[in-house]
């Protein structure tokens, strides 16, 4: 009699494997043309792109409940309309946040890097006493120590802010991926097919 315990584990073990591999290359072909925001320093960021994956994968895991549900060629219609409704979000998302990163971040030493808001008296007065500087000279003039210039919560507010439309972005991305995947499997599975009439047996005479 084979042991329950280990049929489930083996199960459990495939299923991960799926969930991690769909992870993976959705995540890839995600971030092949969108960036993660420079939210600080490089582990902080790290953190944002892992909370991001993982994110997308609870997702998938989702997903494929509905997959299970609706998979019927009939169904094809309704994954397709649901990825190009996605699309159009995800599409609105990602121009929002190249948007913003692009206003609330300014180049420095080959990286991008958060400006801020609201001066700190520090920063304000050297940008009085230099009007014509612009925000790319300010955080050149002080080597990138943001800090001096603006306060730590208009700076952080802003991180955040540029995190969250990241974030906000992915599952948008995955939902979109993943249902015009599901819609071209349904397309292609075969109707099912009608089950011959049972021959009626010959009347006796």
């Amino acid at each position: 009699m084979p042991n329950p315990v280990a049929a489930i584990l083996k199960k459990s073990r495939a299923s991960w494997w799926l969930l991690a591999q769909s992870t993976i290359w959705i995540a890839a072909v995600i971030a092949g043309f969108m960036l993660p925001p420079p939210v600080g320093t490089v582990e902080e960021t790290k953190v944002w792109v892992r909370f991001a994956q993982f994110v997308i994968t609870v997702l998938i895991g989702l997903f494929v409940l509905a997959e299970l549900r609706w998979n019927r060629k009939k169904d094809s219609l309704g994954w397709g309309s649901l990825s190009a409704l996605f699309l159009v979000l995800g599409t609105a998302v990602f121009f929002s946040y190249q948007f913003f990163a692009a206003r609330w971040t300014a180049p420095y030493s080959n990286q991008r890097v958060v400006i801020g808001d609201t001066f700190t008296q520090l920063g304000g007065q050297y940008h009085r006493e230099n009007p014509n500087l612009t925000m790319e000279d300010l955080v050149m003039h002080y080597a990138g120590h943001i800090e001096k210039i603006w306060t730590r919560e208009s700076l952080q507010q802003r991180r955040v802010l540029l995190a969250g439309l990241y974030i906000l972005a992915m599952p948008l991305f995955t939902i979109c991926i993943m249902s015009i995947v599901q819609a071209m499997q349904c397309a292609a599975s075969s109707s099912p097919r009608k089950r011959a009439p049972t021959p009626r047996s010959a009347s006796v005479n």
